[in-house]
């Protein structure tokens, strides 16, 4: 494995596969941990570092727990630890590699060294370890997380400053110009960069643009309101009297300098091929990227090999800007021309190899006649030709290696730019940049160019909704930016609306001769129909990552070699691996939009999305239901039904599946939801219905209620607009059923539990009367009515025994234990509760422990603590281990408030500490409050005091965060009576 952090955040497998990390946050934990491996952070630590004090999730803790888990999917197992004291990244010596690594043990062989020469091959090889990315753009912007990165760009900045000192002492003044140029227009006010800028250009006998480098220092540094210091000022002078102490060991007087100098100018004067295009008017971002092509493309004194680049990415990316914007800046230094091909390799008739050598050869020189007929005589002629001359070629849009090959110099002395969608393994470049979709800080900067940055301060939010729409992709920023550059009266907001339409977008997208949808249909094109025919019907799969196994499905048969295919073709990415070792993909929203365009065209009319979206949605019910049936039963629901028999899923994911039903679970919840939503959107309601079943267990065990509620409403419209009364009614009953789950949104129940109690009375459905009226019950008691509670028990229970239903009247007889116990009949609230134990032996483990927390809390408020303690125990035994975590919670919860009824504090605080991180860590806040609460009195029983107070305002803030005003006043009350006694 290798671990790269220098300037790209990014995994090499063992099999030596890029894993590319492109959520920013997961991004911000591996870099963190690799700069701390093998040593533990904490999470306090990794919390701090992603959001900081900034805005961020509520539940951090949880959102740390899902970045952790998303970064694992990245990794081999075992290799990222958690224990009690945080997280670590795990790195065998030996057998994996860091770049951060070897670049400090590069840096500390330089300075041991005494030899220059090698110094500056050590140098050389550790700044050429870093990416071209910005840290600072790739990683949360958080006051830790900027800590790390500006020391590490400290160790970069003094490497690289170390780099030009040696090279200027070895006379490699004119190999260093376009890398400093390069440099000071990255770094626009480090004036040690202009002072070595400056020097060199002395040396190369360029007297005049040394000084005129000193003005251009000047004017940087006013702009961000700084001037020349003492360093520069004194090298000015220097340069203007020509201070013998600047010319470099073993040189001669200046005037051999120049002579030099003249030499190289009057070579550049012959008539050429200067066959690049103009560089891109106001050329924005991809600075780094451009900085290493620069620094690896330049010529090197006693180079034998021939220097090649590679810049690879999807269409509209802004590979033949960034490849044209390089060759100009280097150009200087290949003075015999520059050549530049288009090589058609997006289209489906790429230039043959033979016909762009004999475009190259007339353009070198040869006349026509002379252009020799064979392929194999024109490449001969090709590298004679070239053989000591210094050339720049960029070959744009290559198909594959084999169209290349042929047209690379055969000696030293020029250099090669390849672009590509593909990636053209076999080539051998000395630096591949594939290309990503801009930031959001690069895309805004684009758009401020060439709309002009007061337009867009004038309206910001319409500005960010128009980058948001243009996914990063260079092209659609320069096209929305020139239409708005059009049409100065036009509001920003005018467009962003229009952009707001996904199956308009790609209309409103064109600018004169530029497209995207042009650009992507030349990629469209060149596939082969099989290939087309996957990319109309991928985006069925949603917006979220994509399983492997989905292609299969929507295309009815194997299509891995397809899916790499357009992986290759850069119209799709790859996004990690799952843990069968399975790639996983994601396709960039804009090519999304138009392949779901094509579905509706003449191509898409051979295609039956509605089959294709059958077969994955069958695949999505097998998986979920399997990994459903190895979760706690919900005590809300009725138990669950067997899973279909039928199979047919991939044994070895199924296997997995069963191994690990949350993990799968946790990967695939955008996509299920997604399946649903859409299931949904083509009048599928009862499929997506049965789709929510399955996810109903894993969304409320890790507290996803929002998903899980705003599914069903979904549902339930879905089932309404087709006329399907039964579903919406069974769809909306799932509804108030999530509502009592998250506790917090009881009140909104009782609209949707009238309509439900109408539509069953009327159609005499009892099973589903009884279970309305059960919750309906629940509800009443969370709001505090005992009375409406008791009644709606009552009769839910005659109706529940009348249909034979044994799990509404377990509920019923669930909810009568609690509310006699509240109104202070405890022995009928026993009586009710054991009851209800006896019917949740008979329908499972998932009910029973929920039967005995209805007993543990009638024998609490009877005041039974030993009953309490010997239950809770029974059920910590016996049903927690094979139910959930909740179950811990409030068995724990209830085991330290009997310990401190029977003044046991030190094993109260135990107990009640413990369940109040679980019931953090299921972001059940009220209880963790009511936990928090009980903590601050056993603290305070055993002289506690600096305990006290922390636990007592923490619970302040969850039960004003859970919206339970009864209780914050209680805990304000017990407070300010505390703090008064205490002088606090």
């Amino acid at each position: 494995m290798e671990y790269r952090v220098l300037g790209r955040i990014d995994i090499i497998s063992a099999g030596g596969e890029l894993v590319p990390v492109t959520r920013p946050l997961v991004r911000g934990a591996l870099f963190a941990l690799v700069l701390h491996r093998n040593e533990p952070l904490s999470r306090e630590r990794l919390i701090d570092l992603l959001w900081g004090e900034g805005p961020g999730p509520v539940d951090r803790l949880h959102s740390l727990r899902d970045c952790l888990w998303n970064l694992r999917r990245l990794l081999p197992p075992q290799r990222l630890v958690a224990d009690e004291r945080g997280h670590r990244l795990d790195i065998v010596a030996g057998r994996d590699r860091v770049d951060v690594e070897r670049f400090r043990q590069l840096v500390r062989e330089a300075a041991r060294t005494g030899d220059d020469l090698t110094a500056a091959h050590l140098l050389q090889d550790a700044v050429g370890l870093w990416g071209s990315g910005r840290l600072n753009e790739l990683l949360p912007a958080t006051a830790a997380m900027t800590a790390l990165v500006t020391g590490l760009a400290e160790e970069h900045r003094g490497a690289r400053n170390a780099l030009i000192q040696v090279r200027l002492r070895l006379g490699q003044h004119w190999d260093l110009l376009p890398e400093l140029r390069a440099w000071v227009s990255a770094e626009p006010v480090d004036e040690q960069l202009w002072a070595d800028l400056m020097l060199a250009l002395y040396r190369c006998g360029l007297k005049t643009d040394a000084l005129g480098a000193f003005t251009e220092a000047r004017e940087a540094l006013a702009t961000a309101g700084l001037t020349p210091g003492n360093q520069l000022h004194r090298l000015r002078r220097q340069i203007q009297v020509d201070d013998p102490e600047l010319r470099p060991e073993g040189e001669g007087s200046h005037q051999s300098l120049l002579a030099g100098a003249l030499a190289g100018h009057r070579a550049k004067q012959q008539i050429l091929p200067r066959q690049l295009p103009p560089d891109t008017l106001n050329f924005t971002g991809r600075g780094t990227q451009a900085a290493e092509l620069i620094a690896l493309l330049s010529p090197k004194p006693g180079s034998l090999g021939v220097p090649l680049a590679e810049v690879t990415g999807p269409p509209g990316i802004g590979k033949t800007a960034l490849a044209v914007h390089v060759a100009h800046a280097i150009a200087h230094d290949y003075p015999d021309g520059q050549l530049f091909l288009r090589l058609g390799g997006a289209s489906d008739d790429p230039a043959r190899p033979e016909k762009a050598l004999a475009e190259v050869l007339r353009a070198a020189g040869m006349s026509p006649v002379e252009v020799p007929e064979t392929r194999a005589e024109r490449e001969a002629a090709y590298r004679t030709h070239l053989a000591g001359r210094r050339l720049l070629l960029v070959l744009d849009d290559a198909a594959s290696p084999d169209q290349v090959r042929p047209l690379l110099p055969g000696t030293a002395g020029s250099a090669v730019i390849v672009t590509s969608q593909r990636q053209l393994v076999g080539l051998a470049a000395g630096q591949s940049v594939n290309l990503e979709p801009f930031a959001v800080d690069e895309a805004m900067a684009l758009l401020a160019q060439i709309v002009g940055r007061p337009r867009m301060e004038a309206e910001p939010i319409a500005a960010d909704e128009v980058v948001a729409a243009c996914g990063g992709l260079p092209l659609a920023v320069r096209i929305a930016g020139e239409r708005l550059a059009a049409r100065p009266n036009w509001p920003i907001a005018y467009l962003a609306r229009a952009l707001r339409d996904e199956q308009r977008r790609l209309d409103e997208l064109v600018a004169g001769d530029l497209a995207v949808r042009a650009s992507l249909a030349l990629s469209y094109g060149a596939l082969p129909p099989r290939l087309q025919r996957l990319f109309r019907l991928l985006p069925l799969a949603g917006a979220g990552e994509l399983p492997g196994w989905a292609a299969d499905r929507l295309v009815g048969e194997p299509a891995t070699d397809a899916v790499e295919v357009l992986v290759d073709r850069s119209l799709l990415c790859t996004v990690g691996m799952d843990v069968l070792g399975r790639p996983r993909y994601r396709m960039h929203d804009l090519i999304r939009t138009y392949a779901t365009e094509l579905q509706t065209g003449p191509d898409g009319a051979v295609d039956d999305t509605e089959a294709a979206q059958a077969r994955l949605v069958d695949g999505w019910l097998e998986l979920a239901a399997l990994a459903d049936a190895q979760l706690p039963q919900l005590r809300y629901l009725p138990p669950r039904q067997p899973a279909p028999e039928t199979a047919q899923m991939p044994e070895p994911l199924r296997h997995m599946v069963i191994a690990e039903p949350e993990s799968w679970f946790m990967t695939e919840r955008e996509n299920l939801l997604a399946a649903i939503h859409r299931s949904c959107a083509l009048g599928q309601h009862r499929t997506a219905g049965r789709l929510a079943q399955y996810l109903a267990a894993f969304l409320h065990l890790n507290g996803y209620h929002d998903d899980a509620e705003n599914a069903w409403t979904a549902i339930t419209r879905a089932a309404e607009l087709a006329g399907d009364h039964d579903a919406a009614c069974d769809a909306r009953l799932r509804t108030v059923l999530v509502m009592v789950a998250d506790k917090k949104h009881t009140a909104r129940a009782a609209e949707p539990l009238r309509t439900c109690l109408a539509a069953f009375e009327a159609a005499g459905h009892l099973p589903r009367l009884a279970l309305t009226y059960a919750v309906r019950s629940f509800c009443a008691y969370l709001e505090g009515d005992q009375d409406q509670a008791h009644a709606d028990a009552d009769h839910g229970m005659e109706l529940a025994r009348q249909a034979g239903d044994t799990h509404a009247e377990f509920l019923c007889l669930y909810v009568l234990g609690v509310s006699f116990s509240e109104r202070g009949y405890y022995q009928q609230g026993i009586a009710s509760s054991e009851r209800a134990v006896e019917l949740a032996e008979q329908l499972g483990p998932g009910y029973t422990g929920t039967a005995l927390y209805a007993l543990i809390q009638s024998h609490a408020a009877a005041g039974q603590p030993a009953q309490v303690i010997q239950l809770c125990r029974h059920g910590l035994a016996t049903e927690a281990p094979a139910g959930h975590s909740i179950s811990r919670a409030f068995f724990h919860q209830h085991l330290g408030l009997a310990y401190q009824q029977l003044g046991e504090h030190a094993q109260a605080i135990t107990t009640l500490t413990m369940a109040a991180e679980q019931f953090h860590t299921q972001r059940n806040y009220d209880q963790q409050a009511r936990c928090l609460l009980a903590l601050a009195d056993s603290y305070y029983a055993t002289g506690c005091w600096h305990e006290v107070f922390p636990r007592l305002k923490k619970s302040i803030v969850l039960f004003r965060k859970c919206g339970s005003r009864s209780q914050e006043v209680k805990a304000q009350e017990k407070l300010a009576a505390l703090s008064q006694g205490h002088g606090s």
